[in-house]
């Protein structure tokens, strides 16, 4: 029952890890396409020619990461695409989290009802 467990940790990391790599890729995709997400480097000079999307490959991971750490980040998605995506990522990483402290809260409550002695800890 133990290896199962381990292998279950293990799996489970390896595919939150693939799923923050597809999330940034799409993201980075999407933002690249939306002609919302370029911008005026410079919104005080009006006759500036180039224009810069603020998601670049680092910026979508840090992005996933910090959603899925539950932080922000600097760069907010602004066109209607990226936001769906963002927030079905955000959504993704509340039941991921929510479920994650629910079996943290039940391996400590199961651990502790174990517990009869101080010799036992």
């Amino acid at each position: 029952m133990f290896l199962v467990d381990r292998y279950l940790v293990v799996f489970s990391k390896m595919y939150t890890f693939a799923a923050v790599f597809t999330v940034s890729f799409i993201l980075l995709l999407i933002a690249r396409c939306s002609p919302d997400e370029w911008r005026n480097p410079y919104p005080c000079d009006t006759e500036y020619e180039y224009l810069e999307n603020r998601f670049t490959v680092s910026n979508t991971l840090w992005f996933s990461i910090g959603t899925l750490m539950q932080q922000g980040s600097d760069v907010s998605p602004s066109a209607i695409s990226t936001r769906l995506v963002s927030g079905i990522w955000w959504f993704f990483t509340l039941i991921l989290i929510s479920s994650y402290t629910a079996n943290l809260g039940k391996i400590i409550d199961a651990n502790l009802k174990s517990i009869y002695c101080l010799f036992d800890i």
